[in-house]
């Protein structure tokens, strides 16, 4: 027994494991049907280590060695992180994104990290962007996404001059949220930040790639981040502003 593995020739000719993270960088491309069945197969395989997880469970798995045993609840909690980590992803660039039903795993995820890291009182900034973002979008904890999203944009190191990618999506998530509660004035400050990045980065990053971070595809309304005059004055050339301005 091993890892469950898939194979598919997007990632190349042999199987990979379920939790391999280059699956991530071609999920949005597969299948609706087929996204489905890795989301139910990393739930399937989730669902055993928790049920089980004893140490010849784990040494089948080939996560424990017989040199690693007095290592048994740590390896399990590792693997834990690296599945419902995998499952986020998946939920994230399910097409559209399903981002929303990811709040339970990326709670295990940093209950995991505060378990094995009990010295350490700080969330990696990652998993606490992605679970306000989750959290914005199930709607049904604002107030707590609220307080995360800015969190997450106050960390030190956030500044605009080290504005790192994986900021961008939180970002935009938090203008959103912004303009769900009302804070219009706040949100315009996020969504000029967001813009004023893409315009300094454009050498950097495609038209495309900023669509990607920066908007919600489960939301119809409209996209105050793209469809703006400095957004249409840059990318005059980019055939999805004309239909981005329109909504004006």
């Amino acid at each position: 027994m091993s890892l469950p593995t898939i194979h598919t020739m997007l990632i190349g000719p042999h199987p990979v494991p379920i939790i391999d993270p280059g699956i991530c960088e071609i999920f949005s491309s597969i299948p609706d049907q087929q996204q489905q069945f890795l989301i139910s197969e990393i739930q399937s395989f989730i669902e055993q280590v928790e049920l089980d997880g004893s140490i010849m469970h784990l040494l089948r798995l080939g996560v424990l060695t017989p040199e690693t045993m007095n290592e048994k609840y740590r390896k399990k909690d590792l693997l834990l992180t690296m599945a419902y980590w995998q499952l986020t992803q998946f939920y994230r660039y399910s097409t559209p994104s399903r981002i929303s039903e990811a709040v339970p795993a990326l709670r295990v995820v940093i209950s995991i990290h505060k378990r094995l890291n009990p010295s350490n009182r700080t969330i990696p900034l990652v998993p606490l962007a992605h679970l306000g973002v989750a959290l914005s979008r199930s709607r049904k904890h604002d107030d707590e996404a609220l307080e995360i999203l800015r969190k997450v944009l106050s960390r030190p190191y956030n500044a605009f001059d080290s504005f790192e990618k994986i900021l961008l999506w939180p970002r935009a998530e938090l203008s959103r949220l912004l303009r769900r509660f009302g804070r219009t004035a706040e949100a315009k400050k996020h969504e000029d930040l967001l813009r004023s990045w893409m315009l300094d980065h454009s050498d950097t990053v495609t038209f495309d790639e900023f669509d990607t971070l920066v908007s919600d595809d489960t939301d119809s309304g409209i996209n105050y981040i793209l469809a703006h005059e400095d957004m249409r004055d840059f990318f005059n050339a980019e055939p999805n502003m004309n239909s981005l301005l329109s909504q004006f």
